[in-house]
């Protein structure tokens, strides 16, 4: 797949020193990376390269396997990782020999990098009860140990999204460690997964603590889809976080039971700080599980507290909200039937309510911002 390019730079070496992105884009079908002969001759030319994202193109399919790969093109990417002059560093759908592999990208690459999103990026050296098993070889790069950077690492922008909701709560701890010398109070967007039943308290006591450290924090997207209503209810009461630097808040939930209890908790968040710099609320919903028929949608409490919360605050708060399938694209709830549960949103002209597909679904839930 990238043998016309290795021939275009091969007769024109000078148009290497132009690319300053590139996006590596496997497919289950011709997995053409495992046979790959052509990367290792083209990344080491990319010279002035500024952003490199690497992808599995089949969301839910099989993941690349970077062990599976030519000793040669792993060492490439590893090389690739750490060039001086990248700024973005983003990767979908790989799986790495260790999880301290994947630590290792992070810690080893240049602190040129401000922007880093590993989605469904994960080590093959989990056991079946989901703990990393520390005997196993740590990958190509031989590191037992993940060495800290040098200096300080000043990141502006930071997704993670794991496939073991157990390494969440590894990454952001390491981060939080000093030695990491990650600068939190240069973090600007923040996309923050929360686990499901069995993670998502420590995940949450970790995003409270992130919170606190990162006071700068302007745009923050949070997916809470698979942690369950009876589940979120039962551990509580949850205490408020401070979002009051937040402009732009994006909500990932489950529509109907799950989110209510949680989008509860998001409103004691807009009404328990004096003041809001928020501009835009985005929340999407996966609607393809019919809503209980005993509740009607303009009833449910917890839609007209927030309808009341956008629509008394001193500044004006826009709401939009994106409808996702789960399965088929089947939609089982139309931006109209929820134009009635906002009436003094709408009323204002600050309701947006749209069906949204797989591109955004992307960006959106997996935090594939690239795509």
């Amino acid at each position: 797949m990238a043998e016309r390019l290795e021939l275009l730079l091969k007769s024109s070496p000078h148009l290497a020193l132009l690319i300053k992105a590139l996006h590596i884009n496997s497919h289950w079908v011709t997995e053409w990376l495992k046979e790959d002969e052509s990367l290792p001759f083209i990344l080491p030319l990319l010279v002035n390269l500024e952003r490199f994202y690497i992808s599995n193109s089949e969301r839910n399919s099989t993941y690349i396997f970077l062990p599976h790969l030519p000793k040669p093109v792993q060492e490439a990417l590893f090389a690739t990782w750490r060039s001086p002059k990248l700024t973005h560093i983003a990767m979908a759908g790989i799986r790495f020999v260790s999880f301290k592999d994947v630590l290792s990208v992070i810690s080893q690459s240049s602190h040129s990098v401000r922007n880093i999103a590993l989605c469904m990026v994960d080590g093959d050296d989990m056991e079946s009860d989901g703990e990393v098993n520390a005997n196993r070889d740590s990958g190509i790069n031989g590191q037992s140990v993940i060495p800290g950077p040098s200096s300080t690492r000043n990141t502006e922008s930071l997704t993670f999204n794991p496939c073991k909701d157990e390494h969440s709560a590894q990454f952001y701890t390491w981060l939080l460690n000093p030695e990491a010398k990650f600068s939190w109070s240069s973090l600007h967007k923040l996309h923050f997964y929360i686990g499901g039943e069995f993670t998502f308290e420590e995940d949450l006591a970790l995003f409270r603590r992130i919170l606190t450290v990162s006071p700068s924090i302007e745009e923050l997207h949070v997916v809470t889809h698979d942690v369950f209503g009876d589940t979120w209810t039962d551990s509580g009461p949850h205490k408020p976080v401070d979002i009051s630097s937040i402009q732009v808040l994006h909500l990932v939930v489950d529509l109907i039971e799950s989110d209510l209890p949680i989008l509860d908790w998001w409103c004691d968040n807009l009404t328990s700080v004096p003041s809001l710099a928020l501009k835009d609320i985005e929340i999407y919903m996966f609607v393809s599980v019919p809503p209980p028929p005993e509740t009607p949608l303009d009833l449910i409490p917890e839609w007209k507290h927030l309808d009341k919360i956008l629509t008394s605050m001193d500044q004006d708060i826009n709401l939009k909200i994106g409808l996702l399938p789960r399965n088929a694209g089947n939609f089982y709830i139309v931006p109209e039937d929820l134009n009635l549960c906002f009436p003094r949103l709408r009323d204002k002209g600050r309701l947006e309510i749209n069906c949204v597909y797989e591109a955004e679904r992307c960006r959106q839930v997996e935090g594939q911002y690239w795509v």
